[in-house]
């Protein structure tokens, strides 16, 4: 049961593109010739920074839905000539 679930998580996030904690991946450097060189490896978000993310990101939409009204009044009006007078 858990297999399945797993594999329909899995199958999910490639169709629709998002990532969860089971589908990331930590991305390194490739490795060079250079023995010195190190790889670096991307810093995970914690819990709290992806939730801080996601209501920034749910902020931003809810914003931009707000504005979609302005917008379409403001496209309605008419422009105003050079000379000031529409």
């Amino acid at each position: 049961e858990k297999a399945n679930a797993t594999a329909k998580a899995l199958d999910m996030s490639l169709q629709y593109n998002f990532v969860t904690p089971l589908t990331s991946m930590v991305v390194t450097k490739p490795e060079t010739e250079d023995a010195t060189a190190s790889s670096l490896i991307a810093d995970k978000l914690t819990e709290e920074q992806r939730q801080q993310a996601e209501k920034a990101q749910i902020m931003g939409t809810s914003y931009l839905s707000q504005m979609t009204p302005m917008r379409s009044y403001l496209s309605q009006m008419t422009p105003m000539s050079s000379s000031g007078i529409p």
